[in-house]
């Protein structure tokens, strides 16, 4: 008489396990997705307000001087990564996208120990790296952390512009974005200007400065945001994947264990006809 495997239902019950943790990482990341798309319709209001006061404040300046000849900046690329991994190509694509900023003379900050690690491994370690949030309620503190960096970098003349490179949410894909983060476009603003002069109790380059601050500041929060949500979507879909993988496979195991049963019934069947001639 033949017995089933037991290591079949030693498998089968480990993929059942796997199943769980899975749905748990599932579960997990469309939480911390979901918290970061609410975040950021906060952090998106007040870069409105923000802009809103540098505009009423760079109507109070004079008119902007002519430009002078472009001369070669000195360009720090910001880019945001997955601090975690199960994400897919998510870090691969945002680096392929970096790539053709990474020049002589040029600075890269990474977000992201992931993001950090493959370009490292493609010959272009950071100048600047910080760990990427775990959940949204980290904001605050990565986005004032990449402002105090960018600023010093701008007032000590290691840099004087900045390209931001992270991944945003269009519906259910994941897009990858390339912004201009610094220097400040002042234009856009004094065109977005209405409505009567503001009182001021701060000397003017003061004001524009600080509000300029608060701007980056907001600027990098809801892309931290974004990113974040981006990358947990990008979480979301590798598990779902996962969970169809394991159920396809865990179908197989069970259908395997059924044609033991029967082999082992039939055989059982075979004994007892045996025995009765």
């Amino acid at each position: 008489m033949s017995a089933q495997d037991p290591r079949l239902a030693e498998r089968i019950s480990s993929v059942h396990q796997l199943s769980g943790v899975v749905a748990a990482m599932r579960g997990i990341a469309a939480a911390r997705g979901m918290q970061s798309r609410r975040l950021l319709e906060g952090v998106t209001a007040y870069a409105d307000i923000v802009g809103a006061g540098i505009a009423q404040a760079l109507a109070l300046a004079p008119g902007p001087a002519a430009a002078g000849p472009a001369v070669p900046r000195r360009t720090a690329c910001v880019l945001f990564c997955s601090e975690q991994g199960f994400v897919g190509a998510f870090n691969d694509h945002l680096c392929d996208a970096a790539l053709p900023l990474l020049k002589p003379g040029s600075s890269i900050y990474v977000i992201g120990s992931r993001g950090a690690r493959l370009l490292a491994a493609r010959g272009h370690p950071a100048d600047w790296s910080a760990p990427m949030m775990a959940q949204a309620g980290g904001v605050r503190r990565l986005a004032d952390s990449i402002t105090r960096t960018l600023i010093d970098a701008l007032q000590s003349h290691r840099i004087d512009s900045a390209e931001l490179i992270h991944a945003r949410l269009d519906g259910p894909r994941i897009v990858t974005v390339r912004d201009s983060l610094l220097p400040l476009d002042t234009q856009r603003f004094r065109a977005a200007a209405s409505g009567s002069p503001p009182l001021t109790y701060l000397p003017l380059p003061d004001l524009i400065r600080g509000l300029a601050g608060e701007y980056l500041f907001a600027q990098l929060a809801a892309a931290i945001l974004q990113s974040h949500a981006a990358e947990n979507q990008a979480r979301l879909q590798a598990m779902t994947a996962a969970q169809e993988n394991i159920a396809r496979q865990l179908e197989r195991l069970q259908l395997d264990q059924q044609i033991q049963r029967q082999d082992q019934i039939t055989d059982e069947l075979i004994e007892l006809a045996a025995g009765i001639l």
